[in-house]
């Protein structure tokens, strides 16, 4: 244990530090819906209701929303309370990483794999987040552990609290329950240990219908509705939009540097292939454990028209930043060139962090470092229009920026920026932050307005337009 903590504790002091730069940073993307919102509904109204109002309910538990809450009831409402909330989940995610690489790759590499995963763009970009994926990772991870290591009575607790993170929560139980499975039909089983093993996920499975029943009982819908603003977002596909989605996939899979890392997976793969190297029990488990989630996770994503966002796939990238680990340590290869893989495959997605396509091409800021200087362009921005006594409340501009600006900077603020509308607005804010501005809006801002003021940082801008005269 000491030995695991000497290993993990640059990394500990490396996240304070993190959580400690970002500490005034406000609700981005996502999280002003699923962290802020919610929070500020059980908060003003003192837990009296369980269930959300329709506007802000996005069809999962709202167990984050009320632990944000009563964090803000405690130590009081503001930012820094907020981030620091999140820093044991990051705590643990690095524990659990490690105890599990130890398992998976031997304990001489569990270190090169707890770095590889912490510069992940996926994971990194969401930890500078108020972000309930977090707590889903470090949920998940903890589960592997408890499968692993036999801790049913706490994998019991862990397969609730993913439940009780969001639905998507509650498909990682089925995919911990399939690994599990597959570890129990590869070991001396009999039925004693087969209901042993099924019973650790029934609470968290009784916890999900029961959720997920009496919300319809209170709703009349699960997931979405035809008057949420979300709802498009879950319309069925075509042929054609699945073949689509299947692309987009595998984009995602190769987004932000990951490219790199399947090179090398591929030629670690053929030369396992081409030498006749056996895989030991837990290669073979470290695939299994990736089938698994791949198939529970995905399907739902293809099927729809807009749940291709990068942070749904968290465990399926991190598994892939287990097998590529784990490939290039099991092949006899010299030092050397191992030494200069394992550093291309830092570099990747260390660098993948910074990726930033053209203005024209949408792309998950939320799951990337990339983001970064967005809060403080938007704080000048902001700053200049008041300074300037122009009314926020006539500046047309794109998620996450629309809406009361209490919800994203907990301010006291009850004003803010309004959805664009290029017919009747005097004023658009823009930023390549912002994935929705159609290429014809951006066309629009060059031909029918001019610059008001327009602040940048690195690969990031803040434009303000007035509309000519």
């Amino acid at each position: 244990m000491m030995r695991s903590f000497k290993v993990c504790f640059p990394f500990y002091l490396a996240l304070v530090l993190l959580t400690y730069f970002v500490k005034d940073h406000a609700f981005f993307w996502d999280t002003v819906q699923l962290a802020s919102k919610q929070a500020h509904w059980y908060f003003d109204n003192d837990f009296r209701y369980f269930f959300l109002p329709q506007e802000i309910d996005s069809g999962h538990p709202p167990f984050f929303g009320m632990l944000l809450a009563l964090i803000w009831k405690i130590f009081g409402k503001t930012l820094w309370i907020s981030h620091f909330l999140m820093l044991p989940f990051l705590l643990g995610i690095v524990f659990f990483v490690h105890q599990l690489g130890e398992y998976f790759l031997g304990k001489e590499n569990a270190g090169y794999l707890l770095l590889l995963i912490v510069l992940d763009p996926f994971l990194l970009g969401q930890s500078i987040l108020v972000s309930p994926d977090i707590v889903l990772v470090f949920g998940w991870l903890m589960a592997l552990w408890s499968v692993i290591y036999e801790r049913r009575f706490l994998l019991i607790f862990t397969c609730m609290l993913l439940a009780a993170i969001s639905m998507r929560g509650m498909m990682v139980v089925f995919s911990v329950f399939l690994f599990d499975a597959y570890r129990l039909y590869n070991s001396d089983w009999s039925w004693r240990t087969y209901w042993k093993t099924f019973l650790s996920y029934v609470p968290a499975g009784i916890f999900a219908l029961l959720f997920l029943f009496f919300h319809y009982k209170h709703t009349g819908w699960i997931g979405y509705h035809e008057g949420s603003s979300w709802a498009p977002l879950f319309e069925r596909v075509s042929v054609q939009g699945f073949l689509r989605n299947i692309g987009l996939l595998g984009w995602r899979l190769l987004d932000f540097g990951r490219l790199f890392l399947w090179i090398i997976i591929g030629i670690g793969v053929l030369k396992i292939w081409k030498r006749g190297i056996g895989l030991t029990s837990q290669n073979k488990e470290l695939m299994a454990l990736f089938i698994a989630t791949l198939l529970v996770l995905t399907p739902s994503m293809l099927l729809h028209k807009g749940l291709m966002a990068h942070r749904y796939l968290l465990p399926v990238v991190l598994i892939i930043d287990f097998i590529a680990v784990a490939i290039l340590f099991k092949l006899e290869l010299k030092p050397a060139f191992k030494k200069m893989a394992y550093i291309v495959m830092l570099l990747a997605l260390f660098t993948g962090n910074f990726w930033v396509y053209p203005k024209h091409v949408a792309q998950g800021w939320d799951s990337a470092l990339a983001h970064y200087p967005y809060y403080e362009l938007r704080n000048k921005m902001i700053h200049y229009i008041d300074e300037n006594q122009i009314p926020i409340e006539v500046v047309g501009t794109e998620f996450p920026m629309i809406g009361k600006m209490e919800f994203i900077d907990l301010n006291s603020r009850e004003i803010g920026f309004h959805k664009k509308d290029f017919e009747k607005d005097m004023y658009i804010l823009y930023s390549n932050v912002f994935n929705d501005f159609s290429d014809e809006e951006l066309s629009k801002l060059e031909t029918d307005f001019d610059v008001q003021k327009a602040f940048y940082s690195g690969q990031l801008c803040m434009i303000l337009y007035k509309r000519k005269e």
